[in-house]
This record gives structure tokens, sequence and C-alpha cells, in this order.
């Protein structure tokens, strides 16, 4: 919104910007949009639309015109707000206007390009005979980007099933037999979380710490990760896969 007769006057085409004094160029733009007043602050936000507000600001001081920005709290009912938001929604619903922008904000081309990314992981994670233990744990990319995980050597070997395990050295012909010494089985990553009697004193203190929770034991990988997260790195931590 401009300030005075005089500038009203310049909107409505009647004067050009060189027919006013230094005294009458003066101008106020109001806008219910911080986002736009912190962005036209921001040197290093050059959006094309925010460029073209700034172009355009130093044309006008260029020829002694004096702007100010101030932010306006929307629908209120000030005035000249309300009207800029009613002419904005009639212009958006006119199709027979010519348009005038139609440049793609860089935000909305970001977003596509993570979706069609994502899309397309989701499909290679899907699709792929791969990582079958990871994908016991994170049966989609989604679950495995929704969780923080600091990994290190225990936890990486139980995630991936590779590492020192008699069931993977035995694979590579490294070990002669893949059995696990507690004599249960194979000794893979699930073998330890779940049977191995070695392990039945770390065992019992990870459930222990579920059931505090009010949860449940669960033979189910991806319900420990991502409902256990904690307690089941903890017990993670506390195998000894060196003496195993």
């Amino acid at each position: 919104m401009f300030r005075g007769a005089c500038a009203i006057c310049f909107l409505a085409g009647r004067w050009s910007l060189n027919d006013l004094s230094d005294k009458q160029k003066s101008a106020i733009i109001h806008t219910d949009s911080l986002i736009t007043l912190d962005s036209l602050r921001n040197t290093n936000n050059h959006k094309n639309i925010i460029e073209t507000i700034r172009k355009q600001a130093r044309k006008m001081k260029e020829q002694r015109w004096t702007i100010h920005y101030t932010w306006v709290k929307a629908h209120v009912g000030i005035a000249g707000n309300e009207l800029a938001d009613k002419l904005a929604k009639r212009a958006a619903r006119n199709k027979d206007l010519e348009v005038c922008y139609e440049r793609i904000p860089e935000s909305e081309w970001l977003r596509v390009l993570q979706e069609e990314s994502m899309s397309q992981w989701e499909k290679d994670w899907q699709t792929t005979t791969k990582g079958p233990v990871t994908k016991s744990y994170f049966p989609s990319v989604k679950d495995r980007l929704r969780v923080s995980i600091p990994l290190n050597n225990n936890l990486t070997t139980f995630l991936t099933g590779h590492g020192k395990l008699r069931a993977y050295f035995h694979r590579f012909h490294i070990l002669d037999s893949p059995e696990c010494p507690c004599g249960k089985g194979d000794q893979t990553a699930e073998h330890l979380i779940f049977q191995c009697a070695i392990l039945d004193k770390e065992r019992s203190v990870f459930r222990n710490n579920i059931l505090k929770l009010g949860g449940h034991c669960t033979n189910t990988l991806s319900e420990l990760m991502l409902k256990y997260k904690k307690q089941y790195i903890e017990f993670v931590q506390s195998v000894n896969l060196e003496k195993l």
C-alpha cells in the first residue's frame, strides 16, 4: 500500500515516476508475509521472485523513491490487506488472465526431485535380492530414514549379518563350520539375538528392559529396531563377538 494521494494517482497510471517531486516519492509496502520480509533481508536468498522485487526496489530508489516495508497481521480487518487478499483470490480463479509469472519455485523442484528419488530408491530396495538381513530390520526406505543409528562394529554386524559371525566366515570358506559354540544352530545375527544360549544373561536383561517400557518381546527384527531401538542397541553393545 502506498502512502498519499499522489501515490494513489501513480498506481492508477495518471503520473509517471518522474512526475512526482522528491518529497512525494515515499512508499510504504505492507505485507502479511513474514517469509517475504525475511527473504528480502537475507542476502543469501537469490530466488527469482525475491530478486525481481529487489530489482524493482533498486529501480525506484535510483529515481529517488523512499521505500519502507512493514508487516501487518492477516485477516484482522485491515482494509488494504483484505482488499489485496480478495484481489489475489479473484485473480487465482480467473482463467482468462494472462500469466505474468510462470517460474516454478526452487523449493517445489526440490520437493518433486526428492519424491522421485525416494520412489526409485524404494523400488530398488523392494526388488533387490541383496541385503536380506538389513531388509528384515527395515522393510522400506522410509523405515530406515526415520531412525537415527549410531553405527559401530557390533551394530553393523547385527544389522547386515556381515562381520565376526561364524556363518559369515563359513560362507567365504574361512571356517569349516557355521555352527555356533552353543550348539543350537548356525551363528547368524538372528541366532545371537533370539537363540544363543551363551547370551542368555544379556538376552534376559534386554527383555526385561523392554517389559519395563510396557512393551512385549518380539521375534520381528523390524519391531525391535523401530520400537525398542535404545534397548536393542544396548543389547548389541553387551555382546562380545570376540569370545563367541
